[in-house]
């Protein structure tokens, strides 16, 4: 299917770690709570790697000719764990689909979406990847997602 990202901007810093939260915080996909101490992927995008005000001043060495730098757009969540096993596996499919590397994955915040795009217009092969590769996500999609299976 390849997803059709249209951007409203890019990012030039991108940190993308994987590991335990250190404080609470809520998936971007599912919308449930990430438990302190919970493993998580947290997302942090900037729009630009250097400020747009202090790249346009004259500057002197050491001089900071803005009080807040901006960096334009910043964008900032968190996949809990289960999401993160869904979108590997649909990166799977689309990979095996011959999409390039910015069109395997739904944008942030879109993975409900794709799943109900795929179950209701599409053959389900999303859901039945997931499910082939953790059986244990079972409860999570209906019986009737599965028609890829």
């Amino acid at each position: 299917m390849c997803f059709n990202n249209d951007y409203d901007w890019y990012a030039d810093v991108w940190d993308v770690t994987d590991g335990e939260n250190d404080v609470p915080a809520k998936c971007i996909e599912c919308g449930l709570a990430i438990a302190s101490g919970e493993w998580r992927r947290h997302v942090y995008l900037q729009e630009d790697e250097e400020c747009y005000r202090c790249e346009q001043g004259d500057l002197k060495e050491g001089d900071e000719p803005c009080e807040v730098h901006d960096y334009g757009e910043i964008f900032e969540c968190s996949i809990c764990e289960t999401c993160c096993k869904i979108l590997k596996a649909i990166e799977a499919v689309e990979i095996d689909e011959g999409c390039p590397v910015g069109s395997r994955q739904p944008l942030y915040g879109e993975l409900s979406q794709a799943l109900f795009d795929d179950a209701n217009c599409g053959d389900g092969k999303y859901a039945a990847r997931a499910l082939a590769e953790h059986p244990e996500l079972r409860e999570l999609f209906p019986r009737e997602w599965e028609r890829g299976a």
